[in-house]
């Protein structure tokens, strides 16, 4: 286990009734942060473990909770404008908001599996991926789904559509039908595995920059992410092979119903060459950044802590970064470097000091171990 230091202060406020302890970081009280969405350069949502929902209007400075009227995990978030947005997670779960967030509505997905990715075209028409080989079609934003007939029952992970009809879904890597195609707005999906150079594993991000140019990433013993020009008939290494330790708390301890192992967790493009994502090795964190489409990679930041699950960076270039146990990252519009918010550490607080009866702090220790 490792051990390090990182100051951190709550703020005291006191009056004759009651003492009242506020809390000077953004505490997602050890949720798993899942998936972060912004739908312009202020307004974001992140959405975790345990019915966790937090939005800002000010491209993270503050954060606002949600009542997500759930305890269930929360895998994936989207948003076509400021007030209209889905979220899907664990056990069919899909949620709806009409008013940014203040309130979300139960929707009816008419199934029980697990639901992994959440993708709206236009406010009409969205689809969403989960275990099984579940794929979920609307057009009528939500009130109603249809099950689409994916031809695998590998679980699926991730999704990303270029327009209306043609998308992409990757999961479960089983020798076939982890990877598959629609060009016909799901009605049928044609089988991609046969040119993917992997046969165990999972493919955990789907990021395609047009109808033919598209990232797969994912983990096993090893991180991958490989890169297809042709629609996803013939894939290649976008990066060279990571080399990276696999424990065996990793590999046979996952407490969450969804995989975070080791590798690539997370593939977010601005625009065809500005692209992003995070990767895990088990013990450090890694955000790389690509200026010209993928061609070549560099690292922004890495840093010892628990998985980063997602990323995202809005058209101004701030970006967030989120993980297991409330790990939070921040990237500011004119800086290519990301400080931490949130560490998803345990905390002792040893010492506390006050300058008057009414404002003190208290600081002490974090403990990190990325297993727990």
């Amino acid at each position: 286990m490792k051990i390090f230091y990182i100051c951190f202060f709550y703020l005291l406020t006191f009056s004759i009734a009651q003492a009242q302890w506020t809390n000077l970081n953004l505490t997602p009280n050890g949720n798993d942060l899942w998936s972060t969405f912004f739908v312009d350069d202020n307004t974001g949502w992140i959405v975790g473990s345990g019915g966790f929902i937090t939005k800002t209007t000010n491209s993270g400075d503050e954060w606002i909770l949600q009542n997500s009227g759930t305890t269930s995990t929360l895998k994936s978030v989207q948003f076509v404008d400021r007030n209209t947005g889905w979220i899907c997670g664990e056990g069919g779960l899909i949620l709806k908001t009409t008013d940014g967030g203040a309130n979300w509505n139960l929707l009816a997905s008419g199934t029980t599996e697990h639901l992994s990715d959440i993708y709206f075209y236009d406010i009409n028409m969205g689809y969403v991926v989960g275990f099984n080989g579940t794929i979920l079609k609307t057009t009528d934003s939500g009130s109603s789904w249809i099950s689409l007939f994916s031809g695998t029952t590998n679980d699926l992970y991730s999704m990303h559509f270029v327009d209306a009809f043609t998308g992409y879904a990757a999961g479960e890597i089983n020798d076939t039908s982890s990877v598959i195609k629609t060009t016909n707005g799901g009605a049928s999906w044609i089988e991609k595995s046969s040119g993917f150079p992997r046969t165990n594993g999972s493919c955990l991000a789907v990021e395609f920059i047009d109808a033919n140019t598209g990232f797969i990433g994912g983990g096993d013993t090893y991180g991958f992410l490989y890169k297809t020009s042709d629609g996803g008939d013939t894939w290649g290494s976008s990066v060279s092979t990571f080399a990276l330790d696999k424990t065996e708390k990793d590999s046979k301890e996952q407490l969450s119903v969804y995989p975070y192992p080791i590798g690539v967790n997370s593939i977010y493009f601005r625009e065809i060459n500005n692209g992003w994502y995070v990767r895990w090795s088990g013990t450090d964190n890694y955000i790389y950044s690509t200026t010209d489409g993928g061609i070549t990679w560099e690292y922004q930041r890495n840093l010892w802590e628990r998985a980063l699950l997602s990323v995202f960076v809005t058209q101004g270039g701030s970006g967030l970064a989120v993980g297991a146990r409330g790990l939070i990252y921040l990237k500011a519009e004119s800086d290519s470097d990301w400080s931490q918010l949130l560490s998803g550490s345990y905390e002792n607080i040893q010492s506390i000091y006050f300058v008057d009866r009414n404002i003190g702090w208290a600081g002490g220790t974090r403990w990190g171990n990325p297993y727990k």
